[in-house]
């Protein structure tokens, strides 16, 4: 009998306490050291358990395969680049990483007063 397929499912993993976090916050930088954009959240991809980093650019919003990093420290450095992706200037990254503390402060909010 042939197995029968399970929808897939995808799971939006967010750091609370302090931003940058360990992932979350954090700018990433491509393979050519241009600034791409800041990590908004993980995505968990089930059932095959593919985790990708949401990076959030200037004016796009992508994906990057966990596989694609070759380092964390202050930054995550990429072992790719990508097309959906433009270079951000240093002034531009504060901005960003505010918008991301906004959106995870608001969903905080939200799943807390709903008790």
């Amino acid at each position: 009998m042939p197995k029968e397929s399970k929808p897939i499912e995808n799971i939006e993993l967010l750091e609370f306490g302090h931003i940058p976090g360990k992932i979350v916050g954090k700018v990433v930088i491509d393979s050519r050291s241009h600034i791409i954009g800041v990590v908004r959240s993980l995505m968990l991809t089930l059932p095959n358990a593919k985790l990708k980093l949401v990076v959030k650019g200037l004016n796009s919003e992508f994906f990057v395969p966990i596989e694609d990093i070759i380092g964390i420290g202050s930054v995550i450095q990429l072992s790719n680049t990508y097309k959906a992706a433009e270079p951000i200037d240093f002034n531009e990254i504060l901005p960003i990483i505010k918008e991301i503390k906004n959106e995870i402060s608001q969903f905080i909010k939200f799943y807390t007063q709903r008790g």
